[in-house]
C-alpha cells in the first residue's frame, strides 16, 4: 500500500471518528449536563465516576472543548485535595491521548518538512525538549494544537509529559484558586 493511500485511509478514519463522537455527544448528553446531575452522578458512582469524568475530558478535548472547562468542572465537583489529584489525572489523560492520537494518525511527519524555518525551530525542540515544552505550556497552557504538533514531532513522550505537567502548574494553580474562591457565586449562578 502506498504512502498516499495510507494517508487517505488515516484521514478517512479520523473524519469518521470525529463525526461519530460529535453525533454521540449531541444526541446522548444534551439535557443531562447540569451541575446537580453531574455532581450526584459522579459522586454516586465512586471510582467509576472518576473514570467517566476522565473519559469525558479526553473525548471532549479531542472535540476541541477547552481544557479549562474540564478543570473548572473538576474543581467544582471534586473540591479540595481530591479535586487537585483528579485534575492532575485528567490533565495527564488529556495530554497522553492527544499526543498518542497525533503519533498514531500522523506519525513522525516532522522528518519530511522541507521549510528551513520550521526545520530550525524543530531542531531547537530536539536540542532542549524539556525547556521547549515548559515554555510552550506556559504560553499556550493546554492548547490541543500544541499537543498535536508535539505529537507529530520527534520529541520523546517522557520529555513531553514531564515538560507539560511542569509548564501548566502555574495555570493549574490559578484555575484551582479561582474556582475555590468563587465556588459559592458559581454554584448560585448555576442554580
Amino acid at each position: 500500500m502506498s504512502t498516499k493511500n495510507k494517508l487517505l485511509i488515516r484521514l478517512a478514519l479520523l473524519a469518521l471518528l470525529t463525526i461519530t463522537l460529535m453525533a454521540g455527544a449531541k444526541y446522548t448528553f444534551g439535557d443531562m449536563l447540569t451541575y446537580q446531575n453531574l455532581h450526584s452522578a459522579l459522586h454516586g458512582a465512586g471510582w467509576i465516576g472518576i473514570g467517566l469524568f476522565l473519559a469525558a475530558a479526553m473525548v471532549g478535548t479531542l472535540l476541541h472543548v477547552p481544557a479549562y472547562v474540564f478543570l473548572a468542572i473538576c474543581f467544582l465537583i471534586y473540591s479540595g485535595l481530591p479535586g487537585v489529584f483528579i485534575g492532575i489525572a485528567a490533565v495527564t489523560v488529556i495530554f497522553t491521548s492527544h499526543f498518542l492520537f497525533a503519533r498514531i494518525v500522523g506519525g513522525n511527519v516532522a522528518q519530511h518538512i522541507k521549510y528551513p524555518y520550521l526545520i530550525k525551530t524543530l531542531n531547537r525542540l530536539d536540542d532542549r525538549p524539556l525547556k521547549s515544552v515548559i515554555l510552550l505550556r506556559l504560553v499556550f497552557f493546554m492548547a490541543s494544537l500544541v499537543t498535536f504538533a508535539l505529537g507529530l514531532s520527534s520529541i520523546r513522550y517522557k520529555d513531553f509529559l514531564v515538560g507539560s505537567l511542569l509548564g501548566i502548574s502555574l495555570h493549574f494553580t490559578v484555575i484551582f484558586l479561582l474556582v475555590n474562591f468563587s465556588r459559592e457565586h458559581v454554584l448560585n449562578w448555576l442554580g
